[in-house]
């Protein structure tokens, strides 16, 4: 008897906890179909520019052309980026008069910037390809590195590899999406009132965009500079701070008081963990040997000097992890990109960038080169090797690799055309237009 009352409770007990599921499992059909719904009619009500245009005109062809100052054209006058360049190189072709080229870069943008900022970008402008170039300044522009680190393991690439097409579900989840970004928001909850101010949201915008108008408005720097004073003062260990008021100085020419802030970094407590630290020291090491700041020696005195009393504190080993987290977090944005850009059938051109002096430039641009030659094999991704074709252009003789850069390592308006020829062809080559090749 009580056997039989054991069983029917068990019995019962399995019924209800199933009943739970399936209710679980219909509510999150429900709530995944509701979001999706709503998403959809989102997107479809928000006002596309003029760009929607294009695509009722015959054989229209869009090009958006993806990444950070290099894409934007720094170094060069305006109108030279290799966007500008590239669309001149089709005007010039009558057949093609339909193609447009977008210039989408952004100076400092880092891979998550461009990652948040991607659907917004694809459905204002419908673009039929996507030129990406980007990455170099997740080596030093740090937004969202101890969020994105938290969900990005040191091995995820095998992780994904095995478990693609569940990793595929829940990417393109809804509800999953609608948990990460509540989650967002508890952190956001939690951050110091004075972070969350107007002025200081926007003084932190003008500075990671580069935005001329705000360096050059002497009211607005000196505002901004005493918010990030004021944010030292109330968050000593929040090492953002102190980073943009390298950046202020630096984009002013203060290079003493510039390099006096980026220092502190490597002081500083900071909650982001020695991976922070490593950021700003490896910037600092790398940029020692840039020769285009004034009083260049007495600075590499004073970065050397500080090294050392760093590397007393922090062994090797923990850089050399940290790099790790660098490159994968990188890695990992540029994957997720590839992922939505294919999932709206775009076609997609990767991108390395071109370094002017390989004996002293900057050792994160060949890491993140080797990073996208990887994943562009990994993915079957037209690439243009853009560092590869300009050494070879040097060995070969026929051109002088110093003659397409600037002081500060950014292309001119001669390397942007360089860009621009090696860009167009790989776009013949790779059969996306039926056209006839280029030469510089």
């Amino acid at each position: 008897m009580l056997s039989s009352d054991w069983a029917t409770k068990m019995n019962n007990k399995k019924q209800q906890i199933l009943a739970f599921l399936m209710g679980l499992f219909t509510i999150l059909i429900l709530l995944e179909a509701g979001l999706r719904i709503v998403s959809y009619g989102y997107q479809n009500s928000r006002v596309v520019l003029d760009w929607s245009v294009i695509h009722k005109q015959k054989n229209s062809f869009v090009m958006l052309c993806l990444g950070n100052s290099y894409t934007f054209g720094v170094g060069s006058p305006l109108g030279e980026s290799y966007p500008d360049q590239l669309q001149r190189l089709f005007n010039a072709r009558t057949e093609l008069k339909n193609v447009t080229v977008i210039n989408g870069g952004v100076g400092s943008q880092n891979t998550a910037q461009l990652l948040d900022r991607l659907e917004t970008n694809i459905n204002n402008t419908k673009p039929d390809l996507i030129i990406l170039q980007t990455g170099q300044p997740n080596w030093w522009n740090f937004y969202t590195y101890n969020s994105r680190l938290n969900r990005i393991a040191i091995d995820r690439k095998s992780f994904k590899e095995k478990f693609s097409p569940l990793y595929d579900f829940f990417a393109e989840s809804r509800v999953c999406r609608l948990i990460f970004y509540l989650k967002i928001e508890i952190e956001e909850s939690v951050v110091p009132s004075y972070r969350k101010e107007k002025e200081y949201r926007n003084s932190v915008r003008w500075i990671e965009t580069g935005d001329k108008d705000f360096f050059a408005d002497e009211q607005k720097v000196n505002k901004a500079i005493n918010l990030f004073l004021k944010g030292v003062e109330i968050d000593p260990n929040y090492p953002d701070n102190y980073v943009y008021l390298y950046r202020i100085y630096f984009c002013r020419s203060n290079y003493d008081e510039a390099l006096k802030w980026l220092m502190k970094t490597l002081t500083v407590n900071s909650a982001f963990g020695d991976s922070y630290k490593y950021l700003t020291y490896n910037f600092l090491r790398t940029g020692r040997d840039i020769p285009f700041i004034p009083d260049h020696e007495k600075i590499k005195k004073e970065i050397d000097k500080l090294m050392d009393e760093f590397k007393k504190t922090n062994t090797e080993s923990s850089l050399i992890l940290a790099d790790s987290k660098i490159k994968s977090w990188a890695e990992s944005d540029i994957i997720e990109m590839i992922r939505i850009i294919r999932s709206k059938n775009i076609k997609i051109v990767l991108q390395t960038y071109p370094y002017r002096i390989k004996s002293h430039g900057i050792p994160f641009g060949q890491e993140i080169n080797d990073i996208i030659r990887d994943v562009a094999v990994r993915f079957k991704i037209p690439l243009v090797d853009q560092e590869k074709i300009f050494q070879e252009t040097k060995d070969q003789g026929t051109g002088d690799n110093e003659g397409y850069f600037v002081a500060d390592g950014h292309c001119n308006n001669r390397g942007y055309k360089l860009m621009a020829v090696n860009v167009y062809n790989k776009i013949v080559e790779a059969g996306i237009l039926d056209m006839p090749h280029v030469k510089d």
